[in-house]
């Protein structure tokens, strides 16, 4: 009688990311949406852990706590979620990337507070409001984009402490920064402002030691 070998998934897809990783991206994709809440997975070998999440069940937001106990690098939200609670991510330090879904709406308070590993951030033409103090702190932050061009205003407190953000790219119809927004954010040596805009709230640039043009 013929002896089958049976592998496991993991071990699969770990020997498969040699050889072609986005195929593996694919498959964890369509793997993840089948999950009844999220799915972490640890490629030792790359050291990263990578988790799909979805929307907490009857609802379409992620809500605090949930993934505070686990050493997660990337994050991919979900295209079926439309908002972050407030401190959804706080103190994920371990959090290098996340993708947002293309389809999200708010982003709440504190929600991605003191994530020092953060290096970049995409934030989807979806998005038509950020909370204050969203990204406070998140130290290592080097750069954000804003891909919705009706987006109004960047709350109180948005960016305060991105101590390496550098690259900011505006949108095109902002009307408003507010208190904070950028303070201490001792890398920012320029910003583009739109001819949009009509204020600058006091003390949105408090302490950008670098800031020489805008």
């Amino acid at each position: 009688m013929r002896r089958h070998n049976v592998y496991n998934l993991d071990t699969l897809i770990k020997q498969l990311w040699d050889y072609e990783p986005n195929i593996v991206r694919r498959i964890y994709n369509l793997l993840f949406v089948r999950c009844d809440k999220y799915l972490i997975n640890d490629f030792k070998k790359y050291k990263s852990r990578f988790i799909h999440l979805l929307p907490e069940p009857n609802t379409k937001s992620i809500c605090s706590g949930k993934t505070h106990t686990a050493y997660i690098n990337v994050i991919i939200l979900d295209n079926s979620i439309t908002h972050i609670d407030k401190n959804a991510f706080k103190n994920l330090g371990s959090l290098h990337n996340i993708t947002l879904s293309k389809n999200l709406v708010s982003i709440g308070h504190s929600s991605f507070l003191k994530c020092k590993k953060l290096n970049e951030l995409i934030i989807p033409k979806s998005v038509t409001y950020i909370a204050s103090e969203a990204f406070y702190q998140c130290t290592n932050l080097k750069s954000v984009k804003f891909l919705n061009n009706k987006f109004k205003a960047i709350p109180t407190n948005a960016f305060t402490f991105c101590q390496k953000l550098k690259d900011v790219l505006l949108p095109s119809n902002l009307e408003g920064i507010c208190d904070g927004a950028f303070s201490f954010c001792d890398s920012l040596e320029s910003l583009n402002i739109p001819m949009s805009l009509k204020y600058i709230s006091p003390g949105a640039f408090r302490n950008c030691i670098s800031l020489k043009s805008v």
